[in-house]
This record gives C-alpha cells, structure tokens and sequence, in this order.
C-alpha cells in the first residue's frame, strides 16, 4: 500500500527520550506523516516504531446483554490497532450461555488475538485455536470465530468467519449481508475460515453480531443501520442489543453482542 515504518533501536540510556523531538526529526526526514512512536523495551535496548499516519481512522463500538441477566457472558470480544494499519476485530460465541461457554469464547478470542499480533497468518492462528478447543477438556469445547480486518490505508475490509452468522455492511448507503457456510472451532481435526472481501469508503459502516442478535427477521436491523447517521458508534451497538433483546418472544434468553464501527478520514 506503498506505506512506511520506521523502527529505531537505541541503547538504554538513564535520560528520557523525548518522542515528539523523535517524530518530527524522523518526519522531515522521510518527508511523510507519522503517528507518535510507540516504545518497546527488550534488555538493554529501546525500540521506536514510527508508523505512517493513515488517510482512515475508525470510529468502533460495542454492547453486551448476559444471558439471565448474569455475571459470565458466553461471547467474547475484542479489537485492536495493528502497527502495519489494520483495525482488527474479533467476536467468538461460546455454545451455550454461562461459565463454560464464557471459558470457550474467551479462549478462542484471546488466543487468535496474541497468534495474528505475532504475525501469523489467519489460516494458522485458527488451526492453533481449534486444537486448542479439541484438547482443553473431555467436554466438547466449540466456539464461534467471527473477524473483520480493516486497513486504514486503502479501506479495504477482510472478514474471517468460522460457524459465525451473517455480518452487515453499508456500503454507498446499501446493506450488503455477507455469509457463508463454515464450521466452529473445536468440532473437526481441520478448521477452515469462510473469507470474504470489498473496499469500503468515508462513511461506510459494519455491523457485527452473535447469533443471540437472530430471532425470526431481521430487516428491522438492516433499517437501524440505514438510519444510523451521528450517533456514536457505541449508542449504535447499545441500541441494536436492546431492541434485539425486545425482539425476542419465545421465553428463552441468550447472549447478544454487537460491534459496530465505521470508516473515516483521518482528521488528526
């Protein structure tokens, strides 16, 4: 994506750095925007890493409902930035509600999240995570793994699914619903991600969600998305979970998780 990094390694020293004198020496220098160096201590070393400020920013948030109104919740989430521009995020539905559904998604979450910021590659961090699932206990351990990447450089959008349901996306203010046919992790020796890719642009949204969120239709959420216009990414989310949870008439409850987020341009 024609990007930059710049990683200087310096001896420990007993004075400080001062990081803005470091960005703007390293920004004349290379002639491009950068964001602030992050830091990194290995033994006696100090690492900067400097990363090309990005034309995208995103605009991320989320809401949960327990199940029962308890205090273990059978999905797990959690998305971070990568240092080559890529947002990343990443919902696992545990089969069943409670502690032991609570244990399943949180494994598979925390697990996929440490393998790909240490650079492996999706097909291999869920291969880890399904054995993982297979081996921990006699129980069956099974979990769902749903993944959006999105690059901040080009907008383009990766999504990972693996027995995960359908993800929304608005994009030139049409829904687009993006699905295919896979299995949960812990089920078979091999595990295969469904993948799927388009190029999002400013203003184009995501909408992700647990299984919990289905009940009968669900054109009323496709109508919610269109209609999200200013308000924040995580009243979105918040609002989506709580008219799902008024949705739902059968007298059973479950888990219900949602991640919204949205594409931007970088004003920073």
């Amino acid at each position: 994506s024609n990007r930059m990094v710049v990683e200087i390694v310096l001896a420990r020293t007993r004075g400080k750095i001062d990081l803005r004198d470091v960005h703007r020496v390293v920004t004349i220098a290379a002639g491009r925007s950068f964001e602030l160096p992050e830091e990194s201590f290995e033994r006696d070393r100090l690492r900067l890493c400097l990363a090309e400020r990005c034309p995208y920013d995103v605009e991320i948030g989320s809401s949960q409902h327990i199940a029962g109104n308890g205090t273990l919740c059978g999905d797990s989430y959690d998305y971070y930035l990568s240092g080559t521009g890529n947002m990343v995020a990443i919902l696992s539905d545990g089969m069943g509600t409670g502690g032991a559904a609570a244990v399943d998604a949180n494994m598979a979450v925390s697990i996929l999240k440490k393998l790909l910021k240490a650079g492996l590659s999706y097909d291999s961090a869920l291969s880890v995570v399904n054995s993982s699932l297979m081996i921990k206990s006699e129980e069956e351990s099974t979990a769902t793994l749903d993944v959006a990447e999105m690059n901040l450089f080009t907008g383009k959008l990766n999504l990972f699914k693996a027995g995960a349901p359908l993800t929304f996306v608005s994009r030139g203010g049409r829904i687009h619903r993006r699905e295919g046919a896979s299995l949960p992790v812990g089920i078979l020796n091999e595990a295969k991600f469904f993948k799927d890719a388009l190029t999002l642009h400013p203003g184009d949204s995501v909408l992700m969600l647990s299984d919990g969120a289905f009940f009968s239709e669900d054109e009323w959420i496709e109508s919610a998305i269109k209609s999200w216009k200013e308000a924040p990414a995580a009243d979105f989310a918040s609002a989506i979970v709580n008219e799902a949870i008024k949705r739902r008439n059968d007298g059973h409850d479950d888990d219900i998780t949602a991640v919204a987020f949205r594409l931007l341009r970088n004003e920073g």
